[in-house]
């Protein structure tokens, strides 16, 4: 669990290094879904394919993310990589 914004800073700076050490040049997302749950809830849930700069496919997965409405402003609450076949299609309500 991160609990704070330099925890989760370094987090995807070790990610993000590990993917270039990879070859990793992109991300394609296939299907998103959003799903509001209330007037400040909401989730989102896609599926995406990372490939390398020779267009390799290096791995497919699945995230989905918990939002909170702050104001204007949506955050992520909750991050969870999964399967890619696990995406949260369908109707939530």
């Amino acid at each position: 669990m991160l609990s704070s914004e330099g925890e989760a800073e370094a987090f995807l700076t070790t990610v993000m290094r590990d993917l270039a050490e990879r070859g990793y040049a992109r991300s394609e997302i296939g299907e998103s879904h959003v799903h509001v749950l209330s007037e400040t809830t909401g989730l989102v849930s896609v599926s995406r394919v990372r490939r390398s700069v020779t267009d390799r496919e290096l791995e497919r997965l699945g995230e989905t993310y918990t939002l909170r409405r702050t104001g204007d402003d949506w955050k992520i609450v909750v991050a969870v990589v999964h399967d890619a076949d696990g995406v949260l299609t369908g109707s939530c309500r």
